[in-house]
């Protein structure tokens, strides 16, 4: 489905009246979606946010206050993420992690065997 159209209504529109984009972001704060349930009942008890929670809030809230700042932010995070060459960095860290893991094992399996040595030791024959 080519989406393409339905962007270029939206930006013509927000371009022609740069309100609309505001009254159409406290239009949908009227609309309490269900996770926002949980933002209302952590206000009204007082009760910390989880951090990835607040964070969400805390974006939700920007977005509604300052929607062309967020979709300008949305967009340069994109743009920024699109830029970093994520496959050689991924790449890196699966080669240092492998190089790790080698001695890591053989250093996890002395100690096990030495463990095994110091609770197993031989019975000692007694000659009387």
């Amino acid at each position: 489905m080519n989406r393409q159209p339905i962007l270029d209504f939206f930006v013509k529109k927000w371009l022609r009246d740069p309100d609309a984009l505001r009254r159409h972001a406290f239009d949908t704060r009227s609309r309490t979606p269900r996770r926002d349930t949980l933002f209302a009942m952590a206000k009204k008890t007082k009760t910390p946010l989880p951090p990835i929670e607040s964070i969400m809030q805390r974006a939700d809230d920007f977005a509604r206050r300052e929607p062309a700042k967020a979709v300008v932010s949305g967009f340069g995070a994109g743009f920024l993420l699109n830029l970093l060459p994520l496959r050689m960095i991924a790449s890196m860290l699966v080669t240092i992690v492998f190089s790790c893991l080698r001695p890591a094992l053989l250093f996890l399996g002395l100690m096990k065997a030495c463990e095994f040595c110091r609770t197993n030791k031989p019975p000692t024959d007694h000659h009387e």
